[in-house]
């Protein structure tokens, strides 16, 4: 499930599962984008870690994703 779905130029997201919970990962020219994660108002994490947007088990992964798109669609722009 490890497929890149490629969304502007050489950027484009990843659908990850793990444990259940579903995700989606940043990715640039075929690589996951890694970046440190803010801990509190000032200060960042040691580690990199990947950019990922949680989004949940399977029914809540749709049902965001679906939003989502409605919101898309709804868009003036």
């Amino acid at each position: 499930m490890e497929d890149i779905i490629t969304t502007k130029d050489k950027h484009g997201i990843k659908l990850e599962e793990y444990e259940g919970v579903y995700s989606l990962t940043a990715c640039y020219n075929g690589y996951t984008q890694w970046g440190k994660q803010k801990v509190n108002k000032t200060d960042y994490s040691e580690k990199d870690r990947p950019i990922r947007v949680v989004l949940g088990d399977k029914d809540q992964a749709v049902k965001a994703l679906l939003d989502i798109v409605n919101k898309i669609e709804e868009a003036p722009f």
